[in-house]
């Protein structure tokens, strides 16, 4: 019995709700039955993925399938069913015609259910006509989603030029909703308040650990929506809310091609969302959290990854370069036995290990690095640095410097993207694009000047309390991670 392989794929998640997919396997299925095929069931289908721009060959289960023909796993003599060739391709001629003549090629002959047309090899070579019909169908396929491309994006252009006076969609932040007449979204009142406290806590030092674990301990709802609500508050979730400049409004535009990731455009429609931070503060509380960030990955020795020092991703030793031996001034080393239980790991004199003379006593690190990390949290570290602090009279220029600097260093990926859409545009490039580039690297020339002022103006100050207060709340998020305390 001849093998036949039922090829289903639709280009919308939507459709797997429709008929489509019953549609197609059903058609294979008669066929099969009529002329005593057997269907090989290890062909998936492809739902939800393109085949104009090739997503179901490149990745999908098509592409798979061919992959299967060109190692000899297909056997010649099978048949591929389809509903239509342009199940298959809806690319570019050459393109659409390279994957199907590798098919016949193979010796796979190729089935068209709705007119039970066949394609193959021999009877193409013999009747080179019968390409023709082929082509002209799969030309017709990549013309009609070309056309329906090239309409949706001319039609979310126009959307988007309009961003300021309607809403492109309902979806929106956690803490907004769109109004029942569509013309604006609102606050939800108690997830603002939410938002507000949340910068106001990472203002005063905290980090997104520590707040996850309060709003844990305090038993506050996590949002979400259905079967999407979370457990518990994250840091991850978090860290969203903390880099997103939707709190101020703001609102950036992107595009997507099918099958690749979102890629922002540039473009930033302000006031389109209501605010619920001022800028001032997003931008504060942006730089805090990464000069934080960068302090532990100084007091650790380590590179930061996921917004914690590690170093292959495990932190293994808080005091490399820092530690020395009580006898000799040697630095002390980091051995770990690796056995279980993990915590067989000790600091010893590297003059020790190496046999220069000094006694080899070993000192638990777990219990080194805990005793340390509680010291320092129990030290009232504003009276201890009290006299470097000089914050009063530098506090606010201190802010405006972390705003601007914030602000500045967000202007040339801007421009780098404006840049990249009117080299890739098929026309000469809107004037508000080219205005927009211009306004935004005066506003760097403006803010860099600004930037030297400042800094000239606070020379010479050493410490803050605000800077001590983070310090602090950086000890206690690392160790909260340590101990998995935080999510």
């Amino acid at each position: 019995m001849t093998t036949a392989y039922s090829y289903v794929r639709f280009s919308s998640q939507k459709q797997a709700a429709g008929d489509s997919f019953r549609r197609q396997t059903e058609l294979a299925e008669k066929y099969a039955k009529k002329h005593g095929l057997k269907i090989d069931q290890t062909l998936k289908a492809d739902r939800g993925v393109s085949a104009f721009d090739q997503s179901n060959v490149i990745k999908g289960n098509l592409g798979k399938f061919l992959h299967e023909i060109k190692k000899g796993n297909v056997e010649r003599g099978s048949v591929l069913l389809v509903e239509s060739l342009d199940r298959i391709s809806r690319a570019d001629v050459l393109s659409a015609l390279d994957v199907f003549t590798s098919i016949i090629r193979s010796g796979v002959k190729i089935v068209t259910l709705l007119d039970e047309a066949e394609y193959e090899e021999e009877s193409i070579r013999k009747n080179p006509f019968e390409l023709f019909g082929s082509l002209m169908i799969l030309m017709r396929a990549g013309e009609e989603s070309a056309t329906k491309s090239r309409r949706l994006s001319k039609a979310w252009k126009e959307k988007r030029k309009g961003a300021s006076k309607q809403k492109l969609t309902a979806i929106c932040p956690a803490w907004l909703r769109l109004k029942d007449d569509r013309s604006e979204f609102e606050v939800i009142s108690d997830r603002g308040a939410v938002v507000q406290r949340i910068f106001a806590m990472a203002k005063e030092g905290h980090g997104q650990g520590v707040i996850a674990k309060r709003f844990n301990q305090e038993s506050l709802e996590p949002w979400g929506r259905g079967k999407k609500k979370g457990k518990g508050w994250h840091s991850s979730y978090l860290h969203k809310i903390l880099t997103n400049p939707a709190v101020m409004g703001h609102f950036e535009l992107h595009t997507q091609k099918s099958g690749q990731k979102r890629k922002a455009t540039g473009e930033v429609v302000e006031d389109y969302f209501p605010a619920v931070i001022d800028p001032s503060t997003f931008y504060e509380v942006t730089s805090l959290r990464q000069g934080r960030r960068a302090g532990i990955a100084k007091f650790a020795g380590s590179s930061i990854k996921g917004g914690i020092a590690t170093r292959n991703g495990v932190i293994s030793n808080l005091f490399t370069g820092i530690g020395e031996c009580g006898y000799c001034g040697s630095s002390l080393r980091f051995v770990d036995k690796g056995k279980k239980p993990k915590n067989d790991c000790y600091l010893v004199c590297s003059n020790a290990v190496m046999g220069k003379g000094c006694k080899y006593l070993s000192t638990s690190y777990p219990f080194f690095e805990s005793a340390c990390l509680q010291a320092l949290r129990e030290l009232d570290l504003t009276q201890l640095l009290s006299r470097n602090l000089n914050a009063s009279q530098n506090e606010v220029l201190r802010v405006q410097l972390r705003s601007i600097e914030a602000e500045l260093v967000e202007i040339p990926g801007k421009i780098e993207r404006l840049v990249s859409l009117v080299e890739s545009a098929d026309s000469e490039a809107p004037d508000a694009i080219i205005q927009r580039i211009k306004m935004l690297e005066e506003k760097q020339m403006t803010l860099g000047l600004k930037v030297e002022n400042t800094r000239a103006e606070i020379a010479g100050t050493t410490a803050t309390e605000k800077g001590v207060r983070s310090f602090g709340a950086m000890l206690e998020e690392m160790t909260l991670r340590m101990s998995g305390s935080v999510g």
